[in-house]
């Protein structure tokens, strides 16, 4: 017995149908099985990628495991441009690939690595700085209960804080990337 199969009637313009077969044409998926994948993923069932992963920073891991992988020309190509890009081999893109999917969090390439370093020894020197500020402006007013001098060494504390905090977040993303820390 043929089981039936519910179907859906879309009236388009012979431009948007136009537009349409171009699209799946160039994504090389046939139009039906493009709007079921369209369908699935507006209505919220499309297949679940796995629950998020989390590093487990107290388990540092070595590369354990080989694949080999067979690409054509073309994506090879493409690969490898993609991985120059980011200042890195073809084999540490796939790494960065493989744990950006699993923890969805960003793997940072080269580039962005010496721009977020040189980020946080900037934000060093300002917290280096605000400490001096800070411990000068004591020195000058002593225990003079001057309410705006608190005022404003509260704030540079506050400050302070916050910029430590952030210091903190980014170099656990920079271990995060450097680092093969298990994922659970």
């Amino acid at each position: 017995m043929a089981m039936s199969r519910p179907l859906i009637k879309v009236y388009l313009s012979p431009k948007e149908l136009e537009n349409w077969k171009a699209f799946c044409k160039e994504k090389k998926v046939s139009c039906s099985d493009m709007l079921r994948q369209a369908i699935r993923k507006l209505s919220g069932n499309a297949p679940q990628s796995p629950a998020q992963f989390s590093v487990v920073v107290e388990q540092p891991e070595k590369a354990k495991r080989r694949i080999h992988l067979r690409l054509t020309e073309s994506e090879y190509e493409k690969v490898a441009a993609c991985a120059a890009a980011d200042g890195t081999s073809i084999a540490r893109w796939y790494v960065f690939l493989t744990r950006a999917r699993l923890l969805r969090d960003p793997q940072l390439g080269m580039p962005e690595l010496a721009a977020v370093g040189e980020s946080n020894r900037q934000l060093v020197a300002i917290g280096t700085n605000l400490n001096q500020v800070t411990r000068r402006l004591n020195m000058m007013h002593g225990a003079a209960n001057d309410d705006s001098l608190q005022v404003a060494v509260a704030g540079i504390d506050d400050f302070r804080q916050e910029v430590k905090s952030h210091l903190d977040l980014v170099n656990a993303l920079l271990l995060a990337n450097r680092e093969r820390w298990g994922i659970r």
